[in-house]
């Protein structure tokens, strides 16, 4: 294993670890009754939580899938998986960019949430897509 796979393994890991975090402060949130929420003009109610939890859950599964590389059934098990990883981050990176380029409000309760996060997640999951579509091209199986 190379030291660039190695890197994007331990990056998959610390990302997994802020999902983890991202689930529990909605969980708080949704206990401590801070919706509704606005987001790009549009009002979310508690009943968005649910959505919100469900992609969150399914991003850490993924990501924790991707860092301890566990195999997939198939032909070329790590060449699939890094070429699903690489579009479903570039997904992301795209999401990302949007709300910066469009300037979208992203308000949690009183809480403005700045753009340079968004900024960081843009060049965070663009750098894991083109890390994993790099992986797949060179990858052997």
């Amino acid at each position: 294993m190379n030291k660039h796979h190695m890197f994007l393994r331990e990056a998959s890991k610390f990302l997994a670890g802020l999902i983890a975090a991202d689930f529990i402060f909605g969980l708080w949130v949704l206990i401590n009754g801070s919706y509704p929420f606005t987001f790009s003009g549009i009002t979310f109610s508690t009943s968005a939580v649910y959505s919100w939890m469900a992609v969150d859950l399914f991003l850490f599964l993924f990501l924790v899938h991707y860092a301890w590389h566990a195999h997939l059934p198939g032909r070329h098990p790590r060449k699939s998986f890094l070429r699903l990883a690489g579009w479903v981050f570039a997904v992301v990176s795209v999401a990302h960019f949007l709300r910066l380029f469009f300037a979208l409000p992203f308000i949690v309760g009183t809480l403005h949430v700045p753009y340079w996060t968004n900024l960081l997640a843009t060049i965070v999951t663009a750098f894991l897509s083109w890390t994993s579509f790099s992986f797949a091209k060179h990858s052997t199986n």
